[in-house]
């Protein structure tokens, strides 16, 4: 019973027909832009947080806010792709 080319057929197909994947630049470089938007996320909780919210007007509050916690879900994105790339 067959159910396809035997492995000599797979093979030279394998070894001709592919070609090799190469890595982005974003994934080549993922710890740098992890650090990156860490940094980001930390500053901007940093200055959402410990800044005094009297002075502040409510929509550079929430900004500050919503790209901390969009930095945050990015990196952790670059993270699990890394971890599920290459580990």
């Amino acid at each position: 019973m067959s159910y396809g080319a035997d492995y000599d057929e797979i093979n030279k197909i394998f070894t001709f027909g592919s070609t090799p994947v190469e890595a982005s630049a974003f994934t080549r470089n993922s710890a740098v832009v992890t650090a990156i938007l860490l940094l980001i996320a930390f500053t901007s909780l940093t200055m959402t947080f410990m800044s005094d919210r009297k002075t502040k007007s409510p929509v550079v509050y929430l900004l500050q806010a919503l790209v901390a916690s969009l930095s945050v879900g990015f990196s952790t994105i670059y993270v699990s792709n890394f971890v599920g790339v290459y580990i």
